[in-house]
């Protein structure tokens, strides 16, 4: 009993308080960027359906339909996954540390990635029972979503980091750049013959750039850390981490 008492006076973890310091104006800023962005996301969604439907012919229409349906469906799990990883890096920063996303990466940053395995892994399996129901002549349609589904699961990891952080632009630049390439690109490639096959590589392609992009910031930023601050933030949440295991026992 008194040893769980030195412990806990010794090791006692205040909760965290999760704040903010941006001023009013930044918010307000960087909210109207995500407000535009995504104005501009759905007119481009909607240019994008309607062009498709005119280049493509009524079975390529059907068949990129219902593709785009199958990967919204599986892509569920995304919207969660982000708004708990923007959650974990809000803490993170309440908590003081100088680079939030070493931690969160470290303790989310496996599931995710086993997550994005399985879910890969398992989309390959069911290709060719998808194939049969569908009743696609050409399974390799179903081949090319198989990687747009694992980075979809990959996606929410840097776009929860960048929420969380408050990175708006950089969120706003992300999903335009996704639906500038699936437009674009999509139509591009159905005006050269490519059809359904050019509409997924352009999604792919997107989205590739996307995460390359948030990914090039994030490792840009790091570089700017002094790293007295980032062995300071290291040594803090290793403490922390010891404090819990006593606790526990």
């Amino acid at each position: 009993m008194l040893q769980r008492t030195l412990r806990s006076n010794s090791c006692r973890l205040d909760p965290v308080t999760v704040t903010t310091n941006l001023p009013t104006r930044d918010i307000a800023t960087g909210g109207g960027v995500v407000l535009i962005a995504t104005v501009l996301t759905s007119a481009l969604g909607v240019a994008y359906t309607i062009a498709m439907a005119r280049l493509l012919s009524p079975v390529d229409y059907a068949t990129l339909v219902s593709l785009l349906s199958l990967l919204s469906v599986a892509s569920l799990p995304a919207g969660p996954i982000q708004t708990v990883v923007a959650r974990a890096t809000a803490v993170a920063i309440g908590r003081g540390e100088a680079d939030p996303t070493r931690p969160v990466v470290r303790e989310h940053g496996p599931r995710i990635g086993a997550l994005a395995i399985t879910m890969t892994a398992g989309g390959a399996l069911a290709v060719p029972w998808l194939a049969d129901f569908l009743q696609f002549d050409d399974p390799s349609l179903l081949w090319l979503g198989v990687p747009i589904l694992g980075l979809g699961m990959l996606q929410p990891l840097l776009r929860g980091l960048a929420q969380g952080r408050a990175q708006f632009v950089l969120l706003a630049s992300a999903s335009t750049i996704d639906i500038t390439a699936k437009v674009v690109g999509g139509v591009a490639l159905a005006l050269a013959g490519l059809a359904v096959r050019g509409a997924l590589g352009a999604i792919l392609a997107g989205g590739v750039a996307s995460f390359v992009l948030v990914l090039a910031v994030f490792r840009r930023d790091r570089r700017h850390i002094p790293r007295s601050e980032e062995h300071t933030s290291e040594l803090q949440s290793r403490l922390h981490l010891v404090c819990r295991l006593l606790l526990e026992k």
